[in-house]
């Protein structure tokens, strides 16, 4: 990739091992003050600091099997105390489990 070998020319050698990354985030990006190096962790931290981990969310990710709607109705349901989460995971033909992070908002958290 060419800013790597920009980064090798201007910078100096990039170890075995590291990657060569982009504090401006533009892949054909050469120039040698946009370039830094760091590790596979590195890189990963960089991508979800910056909001680039582009995870599909809610009705997007191929699993889902609920619409935002239905999850605004199970909190509601919960939150009146009439409805355990067995209760809502056999109405709505989902896991105990699914339905239990659902309510604590460990699944689905963008929706309010």
């Amino acid at each position: 990739y060419t800013h790597r070998m920009a980064y090798e020319v201007w910078c100096g050698k990039i170890p075995d091992g590291k990657f060569c990354l982009h504090h401006c985030d533009n892949p054909p990006c050469i120039n040698p003050d946009h370039l830094f190096v760091g590790s596979a962790k590195d890189n990963t931290r960089d991508m979800f600091n910056k909001g680039r981990e582009n995870v599909p969310k809610g009705i997007t990710h191929w699993r889902s099997k609920l619409t935002e709607k239905e999850v605004r109705e199970i909190r509601k349901l919960y939150a009146t105390g009439e409805y355990t989460q067995q209760k809502l995971a056999d109405e709505y033909n989902m896991s105990g489990g699914t339905i239990s992070e659902i309510v604590h908002r460990n699944l689905w958290k963008h929706v309010s």
